[in-house]
């Protein structure tokens, strides 16, 4: 078998579809590996639609021994991981299925991966790593100390693949720290329409769809220029492109750790005010106290993101805030 194979484990989550969908002119073909848990196969159906291509989707969990069979059967190339438990909140309470999902799964697919040859690998960490002390503009030498346990197994899993660089001198790493995505593809099928609204574009999503009467902004007492949490968002085609650049440079030998942002923060009060520009029915909010894990503020130095990925965002908080309201059909 000649194809070359790109797995991407989660790749029917938000971040997971819309980075397929960037990558469907590339010469590889797309191995879909997700369990469901925080998505559905509607993603799958729309990604078919706008790649025009067949996507082979298998259903199991990172975890799975079988998942084995992956790299035996296809001659993987890369793999793009995403798989995981993503919520700050439900971290603090479930610590041990996010120490077994995350980094049990993590080891699990790494050690199937040299199992089989396969030695490259690009792993969606998070901003959640670094220590909320340390002053922003965060660059990716900055202090970390995880406030959030969703933000200590990524971590862990960082100092995991770093292990397996100095064991594997052929293993080769690209880490993405990403800091807040946003937004929906051009097709306006691919947003964040999680099974469990979290963060905030889907909870406001559901104000203005009449789900929610209010949106809860968590904590107004914070030391920003509104007292809202401020925020590094970047618009979903953004940080998907920035694993196609990944691509690209993981064909050589190296382990790099890249911040994805935009550089630019703004406060949630700045998300709801651009919202409210652009509809009819402004959103009624809230306030409500602080979040556990939640910082201040947290936004990227992109230095090394331009450097090393060649990569600069294209789209502001607007493109961001009206892509949205065009994937939920709602007249602005």
């Amino acid at each position: 078998m000649n194809k070359k194979y790109i797995l991407v484990t989660g790749g029917l989550g938000y971040i997971g579809s819309n980075t397929i969908a960037i990558l469907k002119k590339n010469k590889f073909d797309i191995i879909i590996l997700d369990n469901l848990s925080n998505s559905n196969k509607t993603s799958l159906r729309n990604l078919r639609k706008i790649l025009n291509k067949k996507i082979i989707f298998i259903k199991d969990d990172v975890r799975s021994k079988k998942i084995n069979n992956i790299f035996q059967k296809y001659k993987i190339y890369s793999v793009i991981h995403f798989a995981g438990l993503k919520s700050v909140k439900e971290s603090e309470k479930r610590k041990k299925s996010y120490y077994d999902n995350n980094i049990n799964g993590t080891k699990n697919l790494l050690n199937c991966m040299v199992r089989n040859g396969c030695y490259k690998i690009i792993f969606s960490s998070s901003a959640c790593v670094y220590n909320e002390k340390s002053k922003s503009p965060l660059n990716e030498n900055s202090s970390l100390k995880p406030k959030s346990y969703y933000g200590v197994t990524k971590l862990k899993i960082e100092k995991i693949l770093k292990g397996y660089k100095k064991k594997y001198p052929k293993f080769s790493c690209v880490i993405l720290r990403y800091f807040n995505p946003v937004g929906a593809d051009k097709t306006n099928t691919l947003r964040d329409n999680p099974k469990k609204a979290e963060n905030i574009i889907p909870n406001i999503s559901n104000v203005i769809k009449g789900k929610k009467r209010i949106f809860n902004i968590f904590g107004n007492d914070y030391p920003t220029k509104d007292g809202t949490c401020m925020r590094d968002y970047i618009h979903i085609i953004d940080l998907a492109s920035s694993h196609a650049k990944s691509l690209s440079i993981i064909k050589k030998n190296i382990f790099e750790i890249i911040n994805v942002g935009t550089g630019k923060p703004y406060s949630v009060k700045d998300m709801v005010n651009c919202f409210n520009k652009y509809l009819n029915k402004p959103i009624t909010y809230n306030f409500s106290k602080r979040r556990v894990g939640d910082v201040a503020i947290c936004y990227s130095n992109i230095k090394k993101q331009r450097k090393i990925l060649h990569f600069r965002p294209k789209y502001g908080l607007d493109e961001m805030v009206k892509s949205v309201i065009k994937s939920l059909n709602i007249k602005s």
